[in-house]
């Protein structure tokens, strides 16, 4: 009768069939578990979390329509999702300034600064805030960055013209404006405030050739009307004077 041979501790020799251990399987399991929470992840973010660009966006049309409060949600979204981007705390820095909140404004100037020293727009947008807040020194510091970085910038030399203008330093502001209108010809509100200069100086002929300039480019300002009436009133030109001051009131009745 064939018999199984048995061993020399009198049990059959079996042979034992390799099973993984234990740790390898384990490792197998929470790989797998990794990889489908990564895919988890991954899908929810595309499906369910709004794309940053697409929320900015949304947020620079809130802006655009002067809609301030829902760009000011749509920009602290953007900055929910990613607190590095300089840009998102300038463009919700600008929807304060819309407000006219302007201290608020100022704090997200800062963090855009913080995060992007170079960065010319936050420097004018703040030196703009400042400058509203009757902080003049302070703005005029932060324009003089904003020009520095960028040596073109129009809006920078106008705001610091007018910072100049409101601390009585009419010589300086000119040279700012002067900039500005070399930089654009056709920026109306720069002649205007040009003039207020020259007014201010005794220098009424020279005004009054802004603000018929000013009014050549934007001919229903009654801004430029009633600065243009006080130097015609300076100059003795009653009947002008007179003539400007009631075309003012009649495009806007706070200017009677």
């Amino acid at each position: 009768m064939n018999m199984i041979p048995a061993s020399s501790t009198g049990w059959s020799r079996i042979k034992i069939l390799a099973f993984v251990h234990p740790s390898s399987s384990t490792k197998l399991v929470w790989r797998l578990l990794i990889v489908a929470t990564l895919m988890t992840l991954v899908l929810g973010c595309t499906i369910f979390r709004p794309e940053k660009e697409d929320v900015f966006s949304r947020g620079d049309k809130y802006l655009e329509s002067l809609e301030y409060n829902l760009a000011i949600n749509e920009y602290t979204k953007v900055i929910e999702l990613d607190p590095t981007d300089p840009e998102a705390y300038a463009a919700r820095g600008d929807a304060y300034s819309g407000l006219r909140e302007h201290q608020r404004a100022v704090e997200d100037y800062n963090n855009a600064i913080q995060l992007d020293p170079d960065f010319a727009r936050a420097y004018n947008n703040r030196g703009f805030s400042y400058a509203t807040l009757g902080k003049y020194q302070r703005s005029i510091q932060d324009l003089d960055v904003a020009i520095r970085l960028e040596p073109n910038y129009v809006e920078a030399y106008y705001n610091r013209g007018n910072a100049y203008k409101n601390l009585l330093e009419f010589g300086r502001s000119i040279q700012n404006l002067n900039i500005v209108i070399r930089l654009n010809p056709n920026f109306a509100q720069a002649y205007n405030n040009r003039g207020v200069s020259y007014n201010n100086l005794g220098e009424y002929h020279l005004a009054i050739l802004d603000f018929d300039t000013a009014l050549q480019l934007a001919p229903e300002n009654p801004v430029a009307y009633y600065n243009r009436a006080h130097a015609h009133n300076n100059l003795g030109e009653i009947q002008l004077a007179i003539q400007d001051s009631q075309k003012a009131c009649s495009l806007d009745p706070q200017y009677c």
